[in-house]
């Protein structure tokens, strides 16, 4: 199956319209998608954004699993349009390192 029929298969998906009619209703919606894996969570996503044209901000657990959604998007994607792969929230204080010396 090409990946055209595949993306065309999920955005029929009757959780699709679902989901958009709630995204409608509030300005702003957590949700929680059980029962998706590996490529799938990605396939209904990339569905899902096609049909609302909006922003969304997905939260995965690790940075492994995030890295795999990120790349699958891409993959999917082709335009590569607006993606964005925010690591980590974690900061560091910059001001402890003595090994970074700045050139003046």
């Amino acid at each position: 199956m090409k990946l055209q029929e595949l993306t065309n298969q999920y955005s029929k998906h009757k959780n699709i319209a679902k989901i958009i009619d709630a995204i409608e209703k509030t300005e702003r919606n957590k949700i929680h998608l059980k029962g998706l894996y590996t490529s799938a969570a990605s396939l209904f996503i990339y569905a899902l954004q096609k049909h609302a044209g909006t922003s969304n901000l997905i939260i995965l657990p690790d940075k492994e699993k995030a890295a795999y959604f990120f790349n699958d998007l891409q993959n999917i994607d082709k335009t590569k349009n607006k993606l964005f792969f925010l690591a980590s929230s974690f900061k560091k204080d910059f001001s402890k390192l003595s090994d970074i010396k700045l050139s003046e």
